[in-house]
């Protein structure tokens, strides 16, 4: 059935494509083009020219007539929503004061928006630290904001953690020694490549006599840790929540642009 709909929206952008001076009519142009796009997104073309339904969904999947932008978003793994995400920054003060909002298709990322809020303000308004969760604590955002010398005090995404083995996180990185030091205390210096690429090896002999060699690098002679591109901001991140002071600050301060949202989104 959905093929032979398929079908049926090919033939009449063909014959909007053949009639004289259709598709010079904006309004039939709009239709035109967004009929492409639905049938171009849900359907595959084979070489027999019969539209047949894809399998899974396509990034920026159109799922609305009458409001193209809207996409699929999720709030967690398991709950998902259609529309719109909401953005806003707020000032920690007593009565919060709502400086900027941003408004993005539901299925973007809430980090890179970030940089949006901070760009929408007035030069001698903007902060020069802002609070937020996970997603505005990985590298590329907070190079963004580092690049607006804006701080961020959030959480640094860890990644995969595999139960019973050391990982990166287990080592200390320090960029301004330019040095990588392993859980036993072996310290090694970061080297960079030719191509910029920056790692720093634990000597084989350090790692064949360590009692953790079969949980850090089991089926290898040593232990290579990779220098991200943006490693400083996050070692000084990790650094900042370090502090037990600045870790409770953020636990007890970033609710409320969660419930200030939920206001607006009720709004």
């Amino acid at each position: 059935m959905l093929t032979r709909v398929a079908q049926d929206a090919q033939r009449a952008l063909s014959a909007v494509e053949q009639a004289d001076g259709l598709l010079g009519d904006e309004t039939v142009k709009a239709a035109f083009d967004l009929l492409g796009e639905l049938i171009g997104q849900d359907f595959d073309v084979d070489d027999d020219d019969v539209p047949r339904l894809h399998r899974g969904t396509r990034p920026g999947r159109i799922i609305s007539t009458i409001d193209p932008e809207m996409q699929h978003g999720r709030k967690s793994s398991s709950q998902r929503f259609d529309g719109f995400k909401l953005s806003a920054a707020v000032t920690n003060s007593e009565t919060p004061l709502i400086m900027a909002v941003h408004i993005a298709p539901g299925g973007e990322a809430d980090g890179p928006r970030a940089k949006h809020l901070i760009d929408s303000q007035a030069a001698g308004q903007r902060p020069a630290q802002i609070l937020g969760d996970t997603a505005y604590g990985n590298g590329p955002v907070r190079q963004e904001l580092a690049d607006r010398d804006v701080v961020v005090l959030g959480p640094v995404p860890e990644g995969e953690i595999v139960e019973g083995r050391v990982g990166k996180r287990d080592f200390t990185i320090d960029p301004a020694a330019g040095t990588v030091t392993c859980p036993q205390g072996h310290t090694t210096q970061i080297s960079t490549s030719k191509k910029g690429a920056r790692t720093a090896r634990i000597s084989r002999a350090a790692c064949r006599s360590c009692p953790l060699k079969e949980r850090c690098c089991p089926g290898r002679e040593s232990r290579q840790i990779q220098i991200g591109e943006h490693e400083e901001l996050i070692v000084a991140a990790r650094d900042a929540l370090a502090d037990a002071e600045t870790a409770k600050h953020l636990r007890h301060t970033r609710p409320r642009i969660e419930r200030l949202l939920g206001l607006l989104t009720v709004c």
